[in-house]
């Protein structure tokens, strides 16, 4: 090394001099787009925090997953940033989550939209607060898919993870006074359409075990609870949570916790429906946990190694599954 060079680096500082023939971390060949759902100003600064601590590579996020405007905008914007790849990564923990569906039908990956529709055994919408998902009568006939010129794969959802039951086990234990004489309960927003509750409920039930074994509890549940039904569908509901809460009650303390990134939204959702019923509840969600933000990061390194995961585009007519070379 020369005296000059050494000189400078000795006058930039000691970290400018220690850090003189070390290699910087490469950037990811990849943009990541964080997919989120009812996002309201609480959540939007949280989910911006998570953004600007996934540092070196070319991040956005959107608020409302399940549309398609919204989509094509962060795609736009990590598209001029010239990533090789982008990499989805839903923030919602159920791979059932009508949310989710709804955004892999945007990106390509799934054939048909969200089955998430209210069952017509009314004719009255119960609650006036409006979902995530647009309802059917609101919506265009045929959503346009995600346009991109850069290759686009999901992840995995996390509840194909051992971490979800992990992070849930430990909110739930901090609820707790005595986890073997407890039940853990769940409370996630399934999807509208009873058919697809169906497949909510078993994917969080095996959730719900999973977070019991892990945490030591006596018992697990699972429930929903959903906005924008007929009015049938609320009744039933409210008195399907109610007895399940009745039945918990008898056997133990309930310490509830919510099934999705955030609980506040679910909060409002579960006070209408649940009753007088007790349980403990502070609405923390996997959003704040050290271990989601590795997740991402572990979660997009891997998915980036796959080839376009997009099968679906739209043309005239609908969707045709697209020609792979």
């Amino acid at each position: 090394m020369s005296g000059v060079l050494l000189a400078a680096l000795l006058a930039a500082g000691p970290a400018a001099a220690a850090g003189f023939g070390e290699r910087a971390e490469p950037k990811p060949s990849y943009g990541l787009l964080l997919l989120a759902s009812d996002a309201g100003s609480g959540w939007k600064k949280d989910l911006a925090a998570l953004r600007a601590q996934l540092k070196g590579m070319a991040v956005e996020s959107v608020a409302g997953a399940a549309d398609p405007v919204a989509v094509q905008k962060a795609v736009d914007k990590l598209e001029r940033q010239r990533p090789g790849k982008i990499v989805a990564v839903s923030l919602e923990p159920l791979s059932e989550s009508p949310v989710t569906q709804e955004a892999r039908f945007l990106l390509g990956v799934r054939e048909q939209p969200a089955e998430d529709r209210p069952d017509a055994d009314s004719e009255r919408l119960s609650g006036g607060m409006k979902s995530s998902l647009v309802l059917e009568t609101a919506r265009p006939r045929w959503l346009k898919r995600v346009k991109s010129a850069s290759p686009i794969v999901m992840t995995a959802t996390l509840d194909q993870s051992p971490l979800l039951a992990a992070i849930l086990a430990d909110r739930a234990r901090k609820l707790s006074r005595d986890p073997r004489r407890d039940t853990v309960l769940l409370v996630g927003q399934g999807p509208r359409s009873d058919k697809a509750l169906k497949s909510w409920q078993a994917a969080a039930d095996a959730v719900a075990e999973q977070v019991r074994a892990k945490g030591g509890f006596a018992r697990a549940a699972a429930v929903p609870v959903r906005d924008g039904v007929r009015s049938g569908q609320r009744d039933k509901d409210r008195e399907s949570l109610k007895a399940k809460l009745s039945e918990l009650a008898v056997t133990g303390g309930i310490v509830a916790v919510p099934l999705a990134p955030d609980g506040r939204r679910l909060e409002h959702l579960l006070r209408q429906s649940a009753g007088s019923t007790a349980y403990r509840w502070d609405g923390q969600g996997v959003l704040g946990d050290a271990r989601l933000l590795e997740w991402i990061r572990s979660a997009a390194a891997a998915a980036s190694k796959l080839p376009d995961g997009r099968r679906y585009k739209d043309s005239a007519g609908g969707a045709e599954t697209m020609r792979r070379p």
